[in-house]
């Protein structure tokens, strides 16, 4: 059938059905290759038409019979009944195919009147409704549509093509035909109530379904709030044309809309639903899995493609009895206590933006909980350079006046820095599909209005940066008001600028980017440098002062720590050569001085002495070396790379500068080769890492190209650090000057880190930790891996609406496991848990000091105090309000640290201050968050899938300075995010059941945490967040209560 809407479209189907036949839609405005592959995959031999289709249509192997055209004579005999079985196709409806040709799903009548009789039951439908077939007949929802209201005796209002493209149009003729059940996709909905909004004709509708799209909450929201929710009753749907129209439904009401989710209800009319992991293993309640359908709706398969049917419609391991399938839906979903199903996007949809895996729904959900935002589309669109990007589209609520600037701003405190699009758009109207829904192809190239971003610059500082920004950015032309992260920047790629303004002879620093933004703020504040002073003060080479955390390792672990070391398993791109790649190895023990280091590391009390020799004395030659893993069967491979591993680390001789080993191994061109880095945690921390693959990536790219590889420079040297740190423990007193008695002193923050370490700490253990004993060769551990949809909440959404970072919400977590599970244990306290924090150290200590691309082990160690307040287990683990007060507690207690940098020089460097702090108790538990290591493209430089992320290392001798350590690292795989623990623990120090219970309290906690912050009334501020008043977080929370309520009587 080849026509437009019309009332002939529905009498030609019912007249291919009363054949016996199963009708094809078509649209006559297709392209004609489209129109004729259709007719071809489908094997129609009838093509029914208005008059001229046959001019319009390819020609082919089919009857086209222009309907008006004919002469119909008259009804003679009314033919024999055509036999139909329940199991015969009633129609095929052609979706889009991930090849680009679109595939015929095969429907049969017993799917559709199994569909029909459920909608006669749940909508108690009959003679006197009145349907609005809005939609193609090319789009399923037509079929629920027609055959809804026809099955039930109703009436059908066919609405015209351009009627359906004009709000007012369609508005009034649902209010003049008396429509009582209106289909909608969301993005048509939104159109139909702002018109509603402003119109005053009365409407008799029974049902508003929406279909087709994630629900728009924010029209969803207003609507009600001026018609109620129960007339018409709003119903949401979820379906796909391979389980014949709808899956689940759910009625919603004033909680459906709160809270950016998207509730889809519940499967009905002989569905099933499965949440599956990609093993087809049902994953845990409330984790995100991939949505499979199974029952008796299912589609017979798609039309001459049986390899694709056999791939989308598997087997189902769950039917009773067996011999059933499951349609592979591509949904992520989340299975919720209550039995509802929620939308978490497309496992097809996420999108690698700067090397975060992103799914372009969550930010769009987010856009559309602006107040003045009325409905927002995010799509991906590359830049003049590119590279991919977000960017949203966004049309104003009503009348209000909407901005991108103001929605940007508004992003900025709900979103983390990576979430957010490169550009917005404001548009009038989103522009729509046939079916109504959005048509992204037909969304506008962003464009950026130069005059937008002031005046031409006119200084030589404003046109460097001018044009630094333009080539960053991908932006042809702008002016000096244009915000860097405006205009699509991120935190790395404010470090690039501050790189290449400095090889442009300007001199500025990360956080000038931050703070000043602008082409004209920054140009203020740059410094002018020569470009042969443009690089660091010294070439990091000579003595090196011991560190912070290069102290703390001769008092806590002692000497020689020969194997202390991190190693990671890196996947190498095809056709990679060992030579090129010691050449890029040679690169990296050049650019970087701290891979040169020689750290004489004597026993006892015995002083360490760190030097760092000049650009060539370590040969890569002396680093690298290569092993043959062809002929090894794949089940031996991985005891083969450990015990390399391990000859690898006992190779490291820091006394003799050999903090540096490399492995090439060799598997032959099918399986795809593997590099080992084994360095000496002396050179190295998590940031140092990203730094090295990247460099790596970069210094190969330059050999493959012919080039000699050119590293980006680093800022500020480790050496010059180093002397800068040792200068901080020489900061006078106030004792020594007692007439500054006014300015602050490194020493004035002794009282507050004595105040929280002076208090008892309850022993973890049953003895106390003896370093003759709990040695790492006895160390134990568990791990534990979060599900993608809470790590990607603890990551984003969670230290939004907390208003905090990632630490505070994983450290609020294992407060709310500790305290229970010590209490359980006989252990517990009032005062809280000491625990020793490790962070990158790389901000704060030395306020001038660019780290960004300086690799080093920088890492702080510094004791926090956790009290989560009065908690219980089964609170940890619930949610609700007391969790949300205790993330608050945390956060303030954070929050209420003196700098963090400041501890290590008090403790370990300065002789006036360490013996004080030493007599204090020190920290049973150590917890690390190492980041997020962003996922690799296939064959790109980056963490080998069979190795862990980044492993340490350590001679079987060597002491465990904690009884319990904890490490998390964020990992992005084919699934989205996921958080990785890992528990470590002397053995005998603790038991294993134990430990294991505090790991699965903690990812628990978590859990709890992310589903708090989901609620309506999540997060909010703390007395951190107030710096200029005086406030409780009582009289906070009274104050956001009091707001919220007059808010709420406002709308």
């Amino acid at each position: 059938m080849c026509g437009g809407r019309s009332v002939e479209l529905v009498v030609w189907c019912l007249g291919v059905l009363k054949a016996g036949g199963a009708y094809v839609p078509l649209d006559v405005d297709y392209p004609a290759e489209r129109l004729s592959w259709m007719l071809v995959d489908s094997g129609v031999s009838v093509v029914l038409g208005a008059a001229g289709a046959a001019s319009r249509l390819p020609s082919g192997p089919w009857r086209v019979v222009e309907v008006d055209g004919e002469v119909v004579g008259p009804v003679g005999e009314v033919p024999p009944p055509v036999k139909v079985t329940a199991d015969s196709a009633a129609y095929v409806i052609y979706t889009s195919g991930s090849t680009g040709r679109p595939k015929g799903v095969v429907v049969p009548h017993s799917a559709v009147a199994r569909l029909l009789h459920w909608g006669e039951e749940f909508l108690t439908a009959g003679p006197d409704d009145v349907w609005s077939m809005f939609h193609s007949s090319s789009f399923d929802f037509s079929v629920w549509e027609i055959w809804g209201a026809l099955s039930t005796g109703g009436r059908v209002v066919v609405v015209p093509y351009w009627v359906s493209r004009n709000p007012e149009d369609f508005h009034r003729l649902v209010t003049d035909a008396g429509v009582t059940v209106l289909n909608q996709t969301p993005s048509s909905f939104a159109q139909f109530e702002d018109v509603d909004s402003r119109s005053d004709r009365p409407h008799a509708l029974r049902w508003v379904v929406f279909g087709g799209e994630a629900l728009e909450h924010a029209s969803v929201r207003r609507w009600a709030a001026r018609h109620g929710w129960d007339r018409p009753r709003l119903v949401n749907m979820y379906g796909i044309t391979e389980t014949t129209v709808h899956v689940t439904a759910r009625t919603l009401g004033p909680d459906d809309v709160g809270d950016g989710l998207s509730r889809i209800g519940r499967e009905v009319a002989g569905l099933t639903a499965h949440v599956l992991d990609p093993r087809l293993v049902p994953v845990p309640l409330g984790a995100v899995g991939e949505l499979y359908v199974g029952g008796a709706r299912l589609a017979r398969g798609y039309v001459g493609r049986p390899g694709l049917t056999a791939e989308r419609f598997v087997a189902d391991p769950y039917a009773r009895p067996p011999g059933g399938r499951l349609y592979r839906t591509g949904d992520r979903v989340r299975l919720r206590p209550d039995g509802d199903l929620e939308y978490a996007g497309r496992v097809d949809n996420m999108v690698n933006i700067r090397g975060f895996r992103v799914e372009p729904g969550e930010v769009e959900a987010t856009i559309a909980r602006h107040p003045d935002v009325g409905a927002a589309v995010v799509v991906t669109r590359p830049d003049e350079a590119g590279r991919a990007g977000l960017v949203g589209y966004v049309t104003p609520a009503g009348s209000a006046t909407l901005t991108a600037a103001q929605v940007r701003e508004w992003l900025r405190h709900q979103l983390p820095e990576y979430l957010l699009p490169a550009r917005l758009v404001v548009l009038d109207a989103l522009p729509l599909t046939p079916t109504g829904k959005v048509d992204r192809a037909a969304l506008p190239e962003p464009e950026l209005d130069g005059s937008l971003t002031g005046p031409a610059p006119r200084t030589p500082a404003e046109r460097i940066l001018c044009e630094l920004f333009a080539e960053l950015l991908g932006v042809p032309e702008l002016g000096i008001d244009g915000s860097f992260f405006g205009l699509g920047g991120d935190s790395i790629m404010s470090i690039q600028l501050v790189s290449r303004a400095r090889r442009a002879g300007l001199q500025l620093k990360p956080k000038d980017v931050y703070q000043q933004r602008t082409v004209r703020a920054l140009a203020a504040v740059a410094t002018t440098v020569d470009g042969a002073d443009a690089g660091p003060a010294d070439d990091g080479t000579g003595t090196v002062p011991l560190t912070p955390i290069m102290a703390w390792a001769r008092e806590e672990l002692g000497g020689p720590l020969d194997a202390f070391s991190q190693s990671m398993l890196v996947r190498v791109p095809a056709g990679q050569t060992v030579e090129r790649v010691r050449e890029a190895v040679q690169a990296l023990l050049d650019h970087h001085p701290a891979l040169r280091m020689r750290a004489r590391t004597g026993p006892g009390d015995e002083p360490w002495e760190l030097e760092i020799p000049p650009a060539g004395a370590v040969r890569a030659d002396d680093c690298l070396r290569v092993v043959d893993l062809a002929d090894a069967d794949a089940a031996d491979r991985p005891a083969l790379i450990a015990a390399q591993a391990r000859a690898a680390r006992e190779r490291l001789r820091p006394a003799d500068g050999v903090l540096v080993q490399a492995v090439w191994f060799a598997a032959g061109p099918h399986v795809g080769n593997r590099l080992l880095l084994v360095v000496h945690h002396f050179a190295v921390d998590g940031v140092s890492w990203r730094i090295l693959l990247a460099d790596l990536r970069a210094a190969c790219a330059a050999l493959d190209a012919g080039r000699r590889p050119e590293l980006e420079p680093a800022g500020t040297t480790l050496r010059s650090w180093a002397r800068q740190v040792a200068a901080l423990a020489g900061k006078p007193t106030r004792d020594d000057e007692p007439d500054r008695a006014d300015e602050p002193t490194r020493a004035d923050e002794l009282a507050a880190w004595t105040r929280l370490l002076d208090r008892p700490d309850p022993p973890l253990g049953d003895r106390p930790l003896d370093r003759r004993v709990d040695v790492h060769g006895r160390l134990r551990s568990v791990t534990r891996t979060a599900s993608p949809a809470c790590t990607s909440a603890a990551l984003t959404t969670a230290p939004a609406a907390y208003r905090t970072g990632v630490d505070e919400i994983l450290l609020s977590a294992l407060a709310l496991a500790l305290s229970p599970w010590l209490a359980r244990r006989g252990r517990g306290g009032s005062d809280g848990v000491l625990v020793a924090l490790e962070g990158h150290g790389r901000d704060g200590l030395v306020p001038d000091a660019d780290l960004s691309r300086t690799v080093g082990w920088f890492t702080r160690i510094h004791p926090v105090r956790l009290d989560p307040g009065p908690v219980d287990g089964a609170q940890a683990r619930t949610g609700g309000p007391t969790v949300s007060a205790a993330v608050k507690r945390v956060k303030e207690q954070l929050n209420a640290l003196p700098p963090a940098g400041g501890y290590g020089v008090l403790r370990y460097l300065d002789p006036r201050t360490g013996p004080a702090l030493a007599r204090m108790p020190a920290p049973q538990v150590a917890f690390n968050y190492l980041g997020r290591f962003p996922a690799a493209e296939p064959d790109d430089w980056g963490p080998a899938e069979e190795g862990l992320v980044l492993r340490g290392g350590a001679d079987p001798g060597d002491p465990v300075p904690h009884a319990l350590e904890i490490g998390a690292v964020t990992v992005d795989g084919p699934a989205g995010p996921q958080l990785r623990t890992t528990w470590s623990w002397p053995a005998g120090l603790l038991a294993e059941t134990d430990v294991a219970d505090l790991a699965d309290d903690w990812h628990a906690a978590l859990e709890a945490v992310v589903a708090s912050s989901a609620t309506p009334s999540a997060g909010g501020h703390t007395p951190a967040d107030l710096p200029l008043v005086s406030l409780t977080q009582d009289e906070i929370d009274d104050l956001e209560q009091e707001l919220a309520a007059e808010q709420g009587a406002v709308s």
